[in-house]
């Protein structure tokens, strides 16, 4: 009879503490070990420093747009000037040099305005990846998480979406934005 109750109260033991633990109660979140995840390119599509490099991107094109239209406005009227002129007359031969020129002008100036552009807005990114890294580590030291993966483009092969603190950052970052 006596190894009746030491089983009893064996299996009752057994089964509260899985009742306990399927209901949601643990162990007290400073002994818990905390793995999450976040998806890095969410972040950085919805961060206003990334918007705001965007913007100027799109500026700065608008801008090198703009100066492509005025050369291409400028070597039409010597197209159209060398088309009026004979080719047996003394000026034809300046019309088209200068025209030549400006054709090499104007690609000079688009290749390296290009490159300009790309260098700066790379670097600008780069400003903006490092600070929204800073202000990720900081989030993430404050909550005292043990593992930490960040999706990148590739992704993870499975990820359970409740690990998944993506919102959470989001959150945080944009009451950063509003203080």
């Amino acid at each position: 009879m006596r190894r009746y109750w030491i089983w009893l109260v064996f299996f009752l033991f057994v089964f509260l503490y899985f009742f306990f633990v399927s209901a949601g109660f643990s162990l007290p979140s400073n002994s818990r070990k905390r793995i999450v995840l976040f998806h890095f390119q969410k972040i950085l599509e919805q961060s206003s420093e990334v918007k705001e490099n965007r913007l100027w991107l799109k500026k700065q094109t608008r801008f090198l747009e703009k100066k492509v239209q005025e050369y291409k406005l400028e070597i039409k009227k010597l197209y159209t000037k060398l088309k009026a002129l004979s080719p047996k007359s003394r000026y034809y031969e300046k019309t088209k040099q200068l025209l030549q020129l400006k054709v090499a002008e104007m690609q000079i100036f688009v290749q390296n305005t290009k490159a300009r552009i790309q260098k700066l807005y790379r670097e600008r990114m780069e400003r903006a990846v490092a600070s929204l890294e800073g202000k990720i580590r900081a989030f993430l030291a404050r909550r005292n998480y043990s593992l930490v993966w960040k999706i990148e483009e590739k992704g993870l092969f499975y990820y359970d979406p409740a690990l998944d603190i993506t919102p959470e950052i989001l959150r945080h970052l944009r009451s950063l934005e509003r203080r």
